[in-house]
């Protein structure tokens, strides 16, 4: 190619690779899950090079045509309305707001937010609002056992989410980077998954909390509060007590099961909504919580024109039976 092609190509690279950026920044998507949910973007660190215009390394007509085949697909995925408008009536969402705006008007020490909930309660649905509430001001990185609680591993994540290709090593000199660069501006740092953590992992957090002047979200399921009262997690264990701004315990109650299928279903009558909200939700707490009662809402707007209990009661044993039957293949 001419110059003025590499330099026409290397445009064209860049602009779809922040469009597809700013699309998992929309739903609060970590640079890990997206390139998870589309392998055809390569690596983290490819995809950041592509956000970056560092192309010369890579054959840029296929790095070009596998952006532009993501971007295909996420273009169509809006197009169908696939991705699912956030409903900030719903509880989980109001509640995690309501507390992440408390923290963020923090200027003391107590700037954590801790979400508990069971898969499927909310956590992450809450935090799509957030994301496209507030934008790049959310900093997404997901927990992994992986990490087996290194610091580095941490703090590597949380250096590339920042734009750090390449953090150093030594685990000082990666916490030196992250609280320099958490210091430029006050940023939101959402850790997912947060009950893979660690106490070495958990103590950097709070350290982050002491040196930097952010808020700080830790998703999780129950077991996170139970780690922070053993006695290896004396340190850690400031996190829920003077750090902590919130506690946000998250489960799904009838009103939000009402409140979700009158969204879903605009025709259904308040006085249906409420004696469906009181069946399901026995079913809905234990076969997923609200990614449930979508699965039960989609079977549900099939029967649009005859809404009844039973038409609900039919739908919901059909929506458990199909769970089952996935999850046995």
């Amino acid at each position: 190619m001419s110059e003025d092609q590499n330099t026409k190509v290397k445009r064209e690279t860049m602009d779809l690779a922040a469009r597809i950026n700013r699309y998992a920044v929309r739903r609060g998507w970590s640079k890990a899950r997206l390139c998870r949910e589309y392998p055809a973007l390569g690596s983290e660190r490819t995809f950041r090079d592509m956000l970056a215009g560092r192309v010369a390394s890579y054959d840029t007509a296929a790095q070009l045509a596998s952006l532009t085949a993501v971007w295909a697909a996420l273009d169509d995925l809006s197009g169908e309305g696939a991705e699912e408008e956030v409903y900030d009536d719903l509880t989980p969402v109001a509640s995690i707001a309501t507390a992440c705006l408390g923290a963020m008007k923090s200027w003391g020490i107590n700037r954590v937010v801790i979400v508990l909930g069971e898969p499927g309660a909310g956590k992450t649905t809450s935090m799509r609002y957030l994301a496209e509430r507030y934008g790049e001001r959310l900093l997404a990185v997901e927990a992994s056992d992986v990490w087996a609680d290194k610091p580095t591993a941490l703090l590597g994540a949380l250096a590339e989410e920042l734009g750090e290709i390449a953090p150093p090593t030594p685990a000082v000199e990666r916490l030196r980077l992250v609280q320099r660069k958490l210091s430029v501006t006050r940023r939101t740092v959402v850790v997912d998954e947060a009950h893979h953590l660690g106490p070495r992992c958990l103590n950097t957090i709070k350290t982050l909390v002491n040196t930097t002047p952010g808020e700080f979200v830790l998703l999780a399921i129950p077991s996170l509060w139970a780690k922070l009262n053993r006695t290896a997690y004396v340190e850690a264990k400031q996190l829920s007590t003077n750090r902590l701004h919130e506690l946000v315990q998250l489960e799904l109650e009838e009103r939000d099961i009402k409140t979700y299928l009158r969204h879903r279903l605009p025709g259904l009558p308040e006085a249906l909504a409420r004696k469906a909200a009181k069946l399901v939700r026995p079913t809905a707490l234990a076969a997923g919580n609200l990614s449930f009662m979508r699965d039960l809402a989609d079977e549900l707007q099939h029967e649009q024109e005859s809404l009844s209990l039973q038409s609900v009661s039919d739908a919901l044993a059909l929506t458990l039976a199909r769970r089952v039957e996935s999850r046995r293949r």
